[in-house]
């Protein structure tokens, strides 16, 4: 959907449900049968330069390497399970990927530009650097992976969400631990409201406490002390278990009628 409008399948149309983490184990276990394509191998290069230092068993494939429908313009696309694999990738990126700066900088903002709204090209860049994507070494091939948490640590389990309008605002993040997964959610503290039903309350401003995203590119993308403008959709949040009521901005793919999206606009400069 590149940011854009995900369309709904019932789920009794759904046939069958792919594993990604059994894919990529099957994809190893038969590595001849990818070695010959083009993108194929770039994949099992990439995968034997990090078997020793991840754990592959909480590494899964998406996309079309997924159903076996990758051609030779696709991209890898890769999944993460847990904070600790996080970790690992992150190292694994940085070590035997080229990153997005530099000579290679105006490739992902061209890249991006085509499903995000315009932004400063030097805060896009710094925002980007932050995932776990690159160009692979040898055919410079465009990989990313999304962590993703554990299937026992869904945080949403404990959480209601209603919308309840919208708001367009300016925000500092003030908690990123569970940021870097998608759903991304943030903790941020408002700086100023721009649009909103709520526009001119100061309670409400104080109690716009999370911002969640659905859409992936805004997962890993901001950090502590960072200053974001936000355009989303507001949402009356309840605790289920200590009750605590509150509001927070939503960012999903499934909203057509405004443009959600979520801009760096400053950094602390210690969370690079």
């Amino acid at each position: 959907h590149h940011g854009s409008v995900v369309t709904c399948t019932p789920t009794t149309k759904i046939k069958k449900i792919f594993d990604t983490r059994d894919k990529l184990q099957d994809i190893i276990r038969n590595k001849d049968k990818y070695q010959s394509h083009k993108i194929g191998s770039e994949l099992i290069d990439f995968l034997e330069k990090i078997k020793h230092s991840v754990d592959l068993n909480k590494v899964g494939i998406t996309g079309s390497f997924l159903v076996d429908a990758h051609l030779e313009n696709s991209d890898i696309d890769l999944v993460c399970f847990g904070k600790n694999t996080y970790y690992q990738m992150q190292l694994a990126f940085k070590n035997h990927t080229y990153q997005y700066k530099g000579q290679y900088a105006e490739i992902i903002y061209k890249r991006r530009m085509t499903h995000m709204d315009a932004m400063n090209f030097d805060m896009l860049i710094l925002q980007e650097g932050r995932k776990l994507q690159g160009l692979t070494k040898k055919k410079k091939v465009h990989i990313n992976c999304q962590p993703l948490r554990e299937p026992n640590d869904d945080i949403f389990l404990k959480l209601s969400l209603i919308d309840v309008g919208y708001v367009e605002c300016i925000a500092e993040v003030t908690n990123d631990s569970e940021g870097i997964f998608a759903p991304a959610v943030y903790g941020i503290k408002v700086l100023d409201v721009i649009d909103s039903l709520f526009s001119g309350d100061k309670l409400f401003r104080e109690k716009l406490k999370v911002f969640i995203s659905y859409i992936g590119g805004y997962s890993n993308s901001f950090r502590n002390g960072d200053r974001i403008y936000i355009k989303g959709e507001l949402l009356l949040v309840t605790n289920k278990v200590t009750n605590e009521t509150f509001y927070g901005i939503e960012m999903t793919p499934w909203h057509s009628s405004s443009f959600h999206k979520a801009n760096l606009l400053s950094i602390n400069k210690k969370n690079k």
